[in-house]
């Protein structure tokens, strides 16, 4: 593992968009994302990409396709932090996504189950040649057996991939788990990313012993929106690294203040 600082990506309007199809206001986003020029987030992930080959928009909201000027209007008049979009493999083609020089993107993260990821690993290395910071992130990671590790391992390591992440994708593992998959990426020698979930309440102990552990990145959602039982709620990470941080480079309240916005908008007062 490397000694830089660790990152934090938020990832609300991505995964919360499984709570409505993606339907956000962009006055919320952009809300989102001014937060974030002051919280002390690396990353924001503002939605997927993909087109309308793959999904109806007539039934998904602009965040499932994330397009190019929409990105735009999100940090237009806003310093804020870097922007990640994240793709579905199999439901992108490379030519949808531009080269980095005409894009305010800055990372692609290519979410795929274990049965796919060497195709993936091409998608990514293809991501990468463009000029974008290039990430996978393993599904279902407590479904790996030794075998599929051995399988994957090295060419992750040949790889041009930045990031290579677990996701916690049904929220089953304990912080005791988290050690051995560690052991099993750091082959890689890439900088490892974690994904939690919150199905079991594990999120915020799965994610301080992962960052005990060395990963390089950590994911949350404002208010722990996401799919299922939701995630890491970004505002217990953050109060934690304000608490904990011997510089003061975090900051709480505007993400607090978000969320009561939030909580408000899905429960309709």
């Amino acid at each position: 593992m490397n000694n830089k600082k660790l990152k934090i990506l938020d990832c609300t309007i991505r995964d919360g968009g499984y709570l409505n199809d993606w339907h956000f206001d962009l006055k919320l986003v952009r809300e989102l994302y001014r937060a974030h020029s002051r919280s002390g987030v690396d990353f924001v992930e503002i939605g997927f990409r993909s087109t309308d080959k793959y999904f109806d928009p007539k039934q998904y909201g602009p965040w499932k396709f994330t397009p190019e000027q929409l990105v735009s209007e999100v940090v237009k008049g806003i310093s804020g932090p870097a922007i990640s979009l994240m793709v579905d493999f199999g439901k992108i083609d490379i030519e949808d996504i531009p080269d980095r020089t005409n894009s305010i993107n800055s990372m692609y993260r290519v979410a795929v189950h274990k049965d796919k990821v060497l195709s993936a690993i091409e998608l990514c290395n293809d991501i990468a040649d463009k000029g974008y910071i290039s990430s996978i992130q393993l599904m279902g990671i407590v479904n790996y057996t030794e075998d599929d590790f051995n399988q994957i391992l090295g060419v992750l390591k040949d790889s041009k991939i930045d990031y290579v992440y677990f996701a916690d994708s049904y929220g089953s593992l304990l912080p005791s788990d988290i050690k051995g998959i560690l052991d099993h990426l750091t082959i890689t020698e890439k900088m490892i990313g974690f994904h939690a979930h919150n199905n079991l309440q594990m999120g915020f102990a799965n994610t301080l012993e992962a960052i005990k552990s060395g990963v390089d990145i950590v994911d949350g959602t404002t208010y722990g929106m996401g799919r299922g039982a939701g995630n890491l709620p970004i505002e217990i990470l953050l109060s934690y690294f304000e608490k904990t941080s011997a510089k003061n480079t975090y900051n709480t309240l505007p993400v607090l203040i978000l969320s009561i916005v939030i909580c408000l908008i899905f429960i309709k007062i």
